[in-house]
């Protein structure tokens, strides 16, 4: 009997490619075009998958969820596809130079989530794809450069995605050079040897949910955030720093990384503001945002 991989992407392309790959090495393949997808199919099939291959970055319930869900089943081990096809083509070819030419995500200052997803431009999945992208970077010193795509947004004139047509989105960094996203102080505590710490989300004002996750990007080894004066709660931790805040009315945030600090004011309301959410044309780009 053959061993059963199930295929978990929302790119029918790279689905195709991997069918042809394992069948030809004498596996039986299965196939989902998403996560909702592949629980429904491991609900009622998981005794027979030997492997899980997933994609990360997938709409509604992405490659995490469902390798949480697999953990919970407990017999059905799962590996993120990114960080496969890095390894087996590494593998393969060990001494031919691997790098990234380009990777970047989409992101508007403007647009927030608590539960961010690909193609929603908001900060906040930004910041989880740049986060994503350079651990999985970290864990393969064999690659020969990587290039985030881009620093700033930039103007072109064919896109109609994030609310502001003739523009690309992907910049750590606004168009007028004036803001910088979220995501460029994840690369400054990569990258900076310079001591700081930033509480990401200062954007994302209104918040409707009683308890709030609060991110914070520092090169310093311990964090400690403070809610309208009070200690929430000291780290210690590796670039990416992350609180559960109780929110009730106003409240200032403050971060404390040695000697430095940062500040950022929240509110509890009692609906979503609609500001934060896209509007209109949304991205159907599976592979570049």
């Amino acid at each position: 009997m053959r061993d059963k991989i199930l295929i978990v992407d929302d790119d029918r392309e790279i689905r195709d490619v991997l069918r042809i790959l394992l069948t030809g090495e004498g596996f039986e393949v299965a196939e989902a075009a998403g996560g909702e997808e592949a629980l429904e199919y491991l609900e009622n099939h998981a005794q027979d998958v030997d492997l899980v291959i997933l994609d990360v970055m997938m709409e509604g319930i992405s490659g995490y969820h469902v390798c949480l869900r697999l953990r919970e089943k407990g017999n059905v081990p799962g590996l993120f596809l990114n960080d496969l096809w890095i390894d087996f083509f590494h593998k393969c070819y060990p001494d031919r130079p691997l790098g990234y030419s380009e990777y970047g995500c989409e992101a508007m200052p403007n647009l927030h989530s608590s539960k961010p997803h690909r193609g929603d431009h908001t900060e906040e999945y930004q910041c989880i794809y740049h986060e994503y992208m350079l651990r999985c970077f970290e864990h393969r010193p064999f690659l020969w450069a990587t290039h985030v795509w881009n620093m700033f947004d930039f103007a072109a004139d064919a896109r109609d995605q994030g609310g502001e047509p003739g523009m690309n989105h992907k910049g750590l960094v606004t168009f007028d050079r004036k803001t910088k996203k979220d995501s460029f102080y994840i690369y400054k505590a990569w990258w900076s040897d310079e001591p700081f710490v930033h509480i990401c989300g200062s954007r994302y004002v209104d918040r409707p949910e009683s308890t709030i996750k609060v991110k914070v990007y520092s090169n310093q080894g311990r964090v400690a955030l403070y809610a309208n004066g009070k200690l929430v709660e000291e780290k210690a931790g590796d670039k990416v720093f992350e609180f559960k805040v109780p929110l009730e009315g106003d409240v200032e945030l403050k971060a404390v990384a040695g000697n430095c600090t940062d500040l950022c004011a929240v509110r509890r309301v009692s609906a979503p503001n609609p500001a934060y959410k896209l509007h209109g044309k949304s991205s159907n780009s599976a592979n570049w945002v």
